[in-house]
């Protein structure tokens, strides 16, 4: 084997220009998926270039009313055309993160030049937003799968029909934007289950708090959901306690504060609801810290109480989740109390989802889901555990609440590149 320096300077230029080669075949792909989101989501301009539906209208007529009468103003706003002629104060029904993000871009286009009208900017923003989400679901998809799983999971996700018909053009609301804000918080978190660094866990609450404060219907979920995974990562010795303890303070801490910062109830949840998992994943992390570091008689007490320990916050999490929530959340969560609700029962986005919806929204997806869930138990390191608990709980509340299409898509697609990936 030649070993001179010529050959291991030429060994070295032939390895630096493949990955320069590779990363820019990547780029270019990425920038194909781009284009691809883009044009799945604009079709109805064949037909109008409008704002789509009654609620994108209320939402438009929102963050202009912030963008004419300032920042300051929206919060103090009571809009006479709603309830007259007492009208609605806005700010205690409606999140400020839509209007005031769009409003922030919006100005930043001016000051580089780009002139539109606002109305013309709402229409096309979800679509440009959405299209950015795409790209960014590579990143999630090589956290958990490697690259051929992150460029699948951005293919599928900027072609994905559940995704697509709530961000098309003229569809400003609050999904897009929410999603927008899903897929980093996501990424961050699943990445800090591995690095283990703050920064991580803090980019993550970050932008899970932000996903919260956009779309309150399905905000506590996200929060929730990191108390799961703590949950069930320190029981299964997958998190050590003092990590669990971090993921919790980083990431579902902010979350929680954001939840609260808002004059809205949280779509029915009173905060004792909402908080109980998270509660109840501190209450085990502390369990599970002070077990590793008593001498062995101690040990072996708390290991004989640890069932009726465990069991007993379970339970308590239950209760408290099932008396602290009501009306539409509730009936999210135990989809056999909805027939007693009927302000619920009776409105079409609050209905279970049927089995055409499911496959309409998500085709071949819903085959590879639980082949995905299959190999990433048998994998059984914690991100794989993470993806899990996301896929199953996802997939739940999509069937009972067909408007939260929305939760399932980032999962649905990585589930299905992971598959995919490793057939190819």
């Amino acid at each position: 084997m030649n070993s001179s320096p010529r050959s291991i300077l030429h060994r070295m230029k032939f390895w630096k220009g493949e990955r320069v080669a590779e990363s820019a075949l990547t780029a270019i792909s990425l920038g194909l998926i781009f284009v691809l989101a883009v044009f799945a989501r604009i079709t109805p301009a064949k037909y109008a270039f409008q704002i789509a539906e009654v609620d994108p209208w209320f939402y438009y007529y929102s963050a202009n009313y912030m963008l004419v009468h300032g920042f300051s103003a929206w919060f103090h706003w009571t809009n006479p055309l709603e309830f007259y002629p007492y009208g609605l104060f806005v700010p205690a029904y409606y999140s400020p993160v839509l209007p005031s993000v769009s409003v922030g871009v919006y100005q930043f286009l001016r000051v580089i030049g780009i002139s539109m009208s606002f109305y013309n900017f709402a229409v096309e923003f979800p679509v440009v937003v959405t299209a950015v989400s795409s790209v960014m679901m590579y990143f999630l998809g090589k956290e958990v799968g490697g690259k051929k799983t992150g460029l699948l999971a951005a293919l599928l996700l900027a072609l994905s029909p559940a995704n697509i018909q709530q961000t098309m053009l003229g569809d400003f609301k609050d999904e897009f934007l929410a999603f927008f804000f899903i897929v980093p918080g996501v990424y961050f978190l699943i990445r800090s289950l591995r690095t283990k660094r703050s920064a991580d866990m803090l980019a993550s609450g970050f932008f899970i708090s932000l996903t919260v404060m956009t779309w309150e219907p399905v905000g506590p979920y996200w929060f929730d959901m990191v108390a799961l995974i703590v949950f069930v990562g320190v029981l299964a010795r997958k998190l050590s306690p003092t990590l669990s303890l971090k993921l919790l303070s980083f990431i579902a801490a902010p979350s929680l504060l954001a939840s609260t910062m808002l004059l809205r109830t949280v779509g029915g949840v009173d905060h004792i609801g909402s908080e109980s998992p998270v509660i109840g994943a501190f209450l085990v992390s502390v369990i599970m810290l002070v077990y590793d570091n008593v001498n062995e008689r101690s040990k072996r007490v708390i290991k004989a109480l640890s069932v009726f320990l465990v069991a007993g916050i379970v339970v308590g999490i239950a209760l408290l989740l099932h008396s602290g929530t009501q009306g539409r959340i509730l009936a999210i969560v135990d989809p056999f109390y909805r027939s007693s609700i009927p302000i619920v029962n009776t409105v079409a986005e609050n209905e279970l989802t049927t089995w055409f919806s499911f496959y309409a929204g998500f085709n071949i997806q819903m085959l590879l889901i639980p082949i995905a869930a299959y190999l990433l138990y048998k994998r059984g390191d914690i991100t794989a555990i993470a993806m899990v608990l996301f896929l199953i709980t996802a997939t739940y509340f999509t069937a009972s609440y067909v408007r939260s299409e929305e939760i399932l898509t980032p999962f649905a697609a990585v589930a299905s590149a992971y598959v995919v990936s490793r057939l190819i």
